[in-house]
């Protein structure tokens, strides 16, 4: 069975007071991870126990989602560590416990990924591959500019969501907008979200086919 937090006839708030079978899967998209997995909080690996804050999230293009972990001073000290980039599913923290099985969707996807956008101030053009939050709340995206004469590509930019248009039928449109016009019949996170209350896990239950 497959567990998702999102039903086209229920709402966040109708899922509370109510228990989680932990032997199912839940499905993470874009629509939830930062809900699900909200920065600044701690987080442990759960294949080699490494643990720390997460820092920041990225949405890539081929649907992976991963998670900047930042360890604290004295881990770094005492143990070594450093900052790691981890995948979603490998991840256990307040709301996602250690028995529930993740797996990122293969379908949903940011609406942003693989479109093509245009910095408004330098006019820099190309294909974002990556939909990048920090845990002060920016939003950036990391584009793949057009490759060169000899064929290479050149390295992702960044830029900032307020700082881009993206192309659309011939038009520029701010991304809020074009995420509004695509997926009209959903209510997903926005480029710049203002919403910051962590989903209950625990008290989910719905359980939907993938």
């Amino acid at each position: 069975m497959f567990l998702h937090p999102y039903d086209t006839n229920t709402n966040m708030s109708d899922t509370q007071n109510t228990d989680i079978d932990l032997q199912d899967t839940l499905i993470i998209d874009y629509k939830n991870v930062d809900e699900l997995f909200p920065l600044g909080k701690e987080y442990t690996d759960r294949i080699t126990g490494f643990k720390g804050i997460a820092t920041s999230r990225q949405l890539h293009h081929n649907g992976c989602i991963t998670f900047s972990i930042e360890p604290s001073e004295k881990d770094k000290k005492k143990k070594g560590w450093k900052a790691r980039i981890l995948n979603v599913v490998r991840l256990i923290g307040e709301l996602i416990h250690e028995d529930l099985k993740l797996e990122v969707s293969e379908t949903v996807k940011h609406p942003l990924l693989d479109t093509t956008v245009v910095n408004e101030h330098t006019e820099i053009e190309g294909l974002v591959t990556v939909v990048h939050r920090t845990i002060e709340g920016f939003d950036h995206v990391y584009v793949l500019p057009p490759g060169n004469v000899g064929g290479k590509q050149k390295d992702l930019v960044e830029f900032s969501v307020k700082e881009i248009g993206v192309r659309h039928e011939g038009n520029l449109i701010s991304p809020v907008e074009y995420v509004k016009l695509v997926s009209p019949a959903v209510d997903p996170t926005p480029p710049v979200s203002t919403r910051s209350s962590p989903v209950n896990l625990e008290n989910v239950h719905h359980k939907f086919p993938h």
